[in-house]
């Protein structure tokens, strides 16, 4: 599928139904402004097990995407499908930062967790997906923009 801005979900009242899971469906709390949940690298290893050969076929796509995006300072997450981050290209000299916003191998971004995003929401939608700012669920979140492409 060619991704373009006719086929991204990024519009608010296509936002709607993503909050609408997450206030109804999961109760995620949109004021929590906990850090991400980062799971345990014996967990990251079990979801990178499951994915089988894809994150390696994926690789020259990430160092392409990263090669754009890295004057951005934005980071590209590979995520395996409960939304857990299995692999993580960005400058390490931010590492805390990313770690901070949870955007590093092990963050959970399903939506269950985090709410509206842009890995939670493709997932669920199985489309591509862009979330920016406050289209965000969670308040925590609104300082970012992200998005999402499912791989099958």
């Amino acid at each position: 599928m060619n991704v373009n801005s006719e086929n991204l979900l990024s519009e608010p009242e296509e936002i709607f139904g993503s909050w609408r899971r997450c206030l109804l469906d999961y109760r995620v709390d949109a004021r929590n402004f906990a850090a991400p949940h980062i799971v345990h690298a014996k967990r990251v290893e079990g979801f990178s097990r499951a994915a089988g050969e894809y994150p390696d076929s994926a690789q020259e796509e990430i160092d392409r995407l990263y090669a754009v995006l890295r004057k951005h300072a934005y980071v590209v997450l590979l995520c395996g499908p409960p939304g857990v981050a299995i692999h993580h290209r960005g400058d390490e000299a931010n590492a805390g930062e990313f770690k901070h916003w949870g955007i590093w191998v092990g963050g959970v971004w399903s939506e269950e967790t985090e709410g509206t995003n842009g890995i939670g929401t493709c997932i669920a939608e199985q489309r591509p997906v862009l979330v920016h700012g406050d289209q965000h669920f969670r308040t925590r979140h609104t300082r970012l923009s992200c998005g999402g492409r499912p791989g099958f």
